[in-house]
């Protein structure tokens, strides 16, 4: 669905985009829901997490990491790690 709105950044009177706040909205519902089962499985060994994002101290079951849609991407392991509040 194409919305029109005024864009107030140049002289151009409207223009449209395809979005849906609805679809955007249930994608991030879904990744919450996803990131609150792993959360539960996981318990004391996890460091800080995001919606999009895990820190831990374990290594993760190979069924959650891949390259396909709604896996998790292993971006880097550290050794030595600090957080700070």
């Amino acid at each position: 669905m194409k919305r029109k709105f005024i864009d107030s950044d140049s002289n151009n009177e409207s223009s449209s985009l395809n979005i849906s706040i609805p679809i955007s909205a249930s994608i991030a519902a879904s990744a919450r829901v996803f990131m609150s089962k792993l959360k539960a499985e996981l318990k004391d060994s996890i460091y800080y997490t995001d919606t999009d994002s895990l820190y831990t101290t374990i290594q993760l079951d190979n069924k959650y990491i891949g390259n396909e849609l709604g896996q998790l991407k292993l971006e880097r392991i550290f050794k030595n790690v600090h957080f700070s509040p």
